[in-house]
């Protein structure tokens, strides 16, 4: 009788669960380290020239969220550092491995919404100099840590519910500055275990658009492009964490370079990622 009664609770509570929805909130807890593995693989093909130009770079990470005070509104303010940080070249120039030195346990403050909106990003910090790979990226060191966590929807939502995320951002990096304008669903798929935990799957699929204009060692560069992207993302909501994410991205673009050389370069770009929780 009471394995039948427990059936029952937990039936209502499924059912409860897909007809009326859940909000899905970072719930942090102050003063505990969040700790992150990230891994990437990129592939850059540009033709210049008529030279046809690859690039690979697998990069592996660790990230470390420390969330330090919460604001009556539900805001986070948090510091976030690389305890890991280095990528793996190879072009027709090199093929090494290149550690971020300057960047490794230098922590960023990162204000952000409760459901993930980055509405800060400065350094603690100081980064002294530039490593060779964060020459080679053009990326601003800020930049590395305002991407890190997945923006959640403002309404509850229910198991083959979604939602979609429109809101353009922006980036600088190599002296140009770059508008992002996503198209993106997010699906809620169901629940799943992962990495010892009640999840929720989220699946999400659609586009990016980019353009951007800036200056590099005297010349103009504009750049265009537009792709498609998509992956899982697993959340526990009962600990109001993300868990971990897989996603996969392709992109076609257009680099213009007008000064003392002008040139039009095509590139195709293809990413694969993944990100997991820690022990």
């Amino acid at each position: 009788m009471k394995k039948i009664v427990l059936a029952v609770v937990l039936c209502s509570a499924v059912l409860a669960f897909a007809q009326n929805g859940t909000t899905l909130r970072y719930n942090y807890e102050t003063g505990k380290a969040y700790n992150y593995a990230v891994t990437s693989n990129t592939v850059v093909t540009q033709d210049i020239g008529g030279r046809e130009v690859v690039t690979e770079m697998g990069q592996e990470a660790q990230f470390t969220i420390q969330p330090q005070s919460r604001a009556e509104n539900g805001d986070y303010t948090c510091w976030i550092s690389f305890p890991a940080l280095k990528a793996k070249i190879k072009n027709f120039q090199m093929d090494t491995t290149l550690v971020m030195t300057a960047l490794l346990n230098k922590r960023a403050e990162v204000v952000q919404t409760e459901t993930g909106k980055v509405l800060s990003s400065t350094m603690v910090d100081t980064v002294a100099g530039m490593d060779m790979l964060m020459q080679q990226l053009g990326v601003e060191p800020g930049v590395l840590f305002k991407r890190i966590q997945v923006k959640l929807p403002q309404d509850a939502v229910a198991v083959g519910g979604s939602w979609s995320e429109s809101e353009p951002d922006s980036l600088l990096q190599g002296g140009i500055n770059i508008a992002i304008t996503p198209n993106t669903t997010y699906t809620l798929l169901g629940t799943e275990e992962r990495a010892g935990l009640p999840c929720l799957k989220i699946a999400f699929k659609g586009t990016i658009a980019m353009s951007g204009r800036g200056s590099q060692m005297g010349a103009d560069i504009a750049l265009e492009g537009e792709g498609n992207q998509e992956g899982v993302i697993y959340f526990s909501q009962p600990q109001g964490i993300l868990v971990s994410a897989e996603s996969s991205a392709d992109q076609n673009s257009t680099i213009s370079i007008t000064g003392p050389a002008t040139m039009t370069i095509p590139q195709v770009t293809t990413v694969k990622s993944s990100l997991t929780i820690l022990p």
